[in-house]
């Protein structure tokens, strides 16, 4: 597939059900390749690739929320067969959302979000992120980034993987909240136990829907534990 197309990473590209999935401030699909072990039989795994990585290296990285959602929202009518199930993890989830508000609703059949909160109940990501040294985000990327260990090896790519993240946090904290139509569709809503923001957060995404919300609390923080991450679509594929 060339630039400017979603990813298929697992499944043969007829399965009965889809998962199109969104990832984290400065990530890619990547964190996705490693799910073919758990993908039950007959569904597809398909990842979107945001600007300037992957597949759209050089592209430039939207400045702000509302051109990434649109870009987001067009590769996957453009290139996955509908219906399917939309999946975001953190700043991904309120990407998910956002496209599946933004696509013809019998194209969506279900919502998975993790590790965020309600739309309504997101404050933005802290400004002080912005300000933080490429060291410390050399860190964060290295402790909970799920970067690759030999990308965090190599100067230039850990350079360009800080700077990915940055420009993700800089649309990220454009994004404002407008409320609009519900969603038709089932949410599965996923939260670390060691998350600091209460759980009436989490399950305030039954307040996007018209369908039935389900919250799960799971081991470990923002990313789960490693084992609970790369179970994940077994784990919710046949629940949404």
């Amino acid at each position: 597939m060339g630039a400017g197309d979603a990813l298929l990473l697992h499944g043969d590209g007829a399965g009965r059900r889809r998962l199109v999935c969104f990832s984290f401030a400065g990530g890619g699909v990547a964190p996705f390749r490693a799910w073919g072990g758990s993908v039950p039989p007959g569904h597809d795994v398909w990842g979107i690739s945001y600007p300037g990585r992957d597949g759209r290296y050089g592209q430039r990285v939207p400045g702000q929320w509302s051109e990434l959602v649109t870009d987001c929202a067009a590769l996957v009518a453009g290139s996955v067969e509908p219906p399917y199930v939309l999946y975001g993890h953190s700043m991904g989830a309120l990407v998910a959302h956002a496209v599946a508000a933004t696509l013809p609703g019998p194209a969506v059949d279900g919502l998975i979000v993790s590790g965020h909160v309600a739309p309504h109940r997101h404050i933005g990501p802290d400004p002080r992120l912005l300000d933080v040294s490429d060291a410390a985000l050399e860190r964060w990327l290295g402790e909970k980034g799920q970067v690759a260990p030999e990308v965090l090896a190599n100067a230039d790519l850990r350079a360009f993987a800080v700077h990915l993240l940055r420009a993700d946090i800089s649309v990220y904290g454009t994004f404002r909240h407008e409320a609009g139509p519900l969603l038709e569709t089932d949410v599965h809503v996923l939260y670390g136990e060691e998350e600091p923001q209460p759980r009436e957060d989490f399950a305030a995404w039954a307040d996007v829907t018209k369908g039935t919300t389900i919250v799960h609390e799971l081991p470990g923080g923002h990313f789960f534990t490693p084992e609970i991450w790369s179970a994940l679509p077994g784990l919710v594929l046949t629940g949404v």
